[in-house]
């Protein structure tokens, strides 16, 4: 940038003579800005060309960083739902647990009150098979009394007819 600060000043403070006898200093000091004035277009070249790939790093840069927003929100939104789920399920399985101790209860409750009549069943039937036996053994003495009486009558009637017939 010094050659082309120097060749501008030079040509604003260069009078009339030395632009017709020394021009060659002029022209010399002209291709070396011009150099200078290349290089620095060549630089600006590479500046623009990496502000363009900058510019497109963060243009892509910003897009991933907008999808992994959406992607952060969506995520947050399904745990948000999974753990409503889960609420949901330890809730349900509570009630579940709740009712299943409950029916256990019945079924004890059930179970005992089968068990007691089975017990007055039992002893229901073996006062009955008393009963039976009572009233068989009963009956039984019964026959034979009135037998007796049959066949105590029949000994009158016959002791009776053999009276009669003597």
């Amino acid at each position: 940038m010094e050659k082309l600060s120097l060749f501008f000043s030079k040509i604003k403070e260069i009078s009339l003579w030395q632009r017709i006898f020394s021009w060659s200093s002029i022209r010399s000091l002209s291709y070396d800005a011009y150099e200078e004035y290349r290089s620095l277009d060549a630089k600006l070249s590479e500046l623009k060309a990496s502000l363009e790939e900058l510019n497109n790093n963060l243009t892509r840069l910003q897009t991933e960083k907008s999808g992994m927003e959406r992607n952060i929100q969506e995520a947050e939104k399904q745990s948000a739902k999974k753990d409503n789920e889960i609420e949901n399920l330890n809730s349900r399985t509570k009630e579940l647990n709740n009712k299943l101790i409950e029916l256990n209860n019945k079924i004890s409750r059930y179970e005992s009150t089968s068990e007691a009549r089975i017990t007055d069943y039992e002893k229901k039937i073996a006062q009955l098979d008393q009963v039976k036996k009572d009233l068989d053994s009963e009956r039984t003495r019964l026959n034979d009394d009135r037998l007796r009486e049959k066949e105590e009558e029949f000994k009158k009637m016959k002791k009776q007819w053999t009276e009669h017939e003597t």
